[in-house]
């Protein structure tokens, strides 16, 4: 079986978040870190519906990161609905 050449594979590592605000960020960062050990991909962070500033950081993870993006369900979809938007929205190979 031949390795995979990850440099020319874009993965995205999808988040679905629902009230995540103390722990979004930390994520997010060891997201980035992962995909800059094998080269290319995205970040794409689903926030569910939140209640507690999970949106705004979002967003603003978003702009300070090129590899992050961050989509927006206006009412709490669930687990489920979350990771089907994941699916749907994630832009990469893996």
């Amino acid at each position: 079986m031949s390795r995979l050449d990850w440099a020319s594979v874009l993965v995205s590592i999808t988040l679905p978040a629902y009230d995540e605000v103390g722990s979004l960020e930390r994520v997010v960062d060891e997201a980035l870190a992962a995909l800059a050990e094998i080269g290319s991909g995205e970040v794409l962070i689903v926030d569910d519906g939140s209640r507690d500033g999970t949106a705004r950081l979002a967003d603003s993870l978003a702009a300070r990161h090129a590899g992050v993006r961050a989509v927006h369900h206006e009412r709490n979809r669930g687990f489920s609905g979350a990771m089907s938007t994941c699916f749907r929205q994630a832009r990469g190979d893996w």
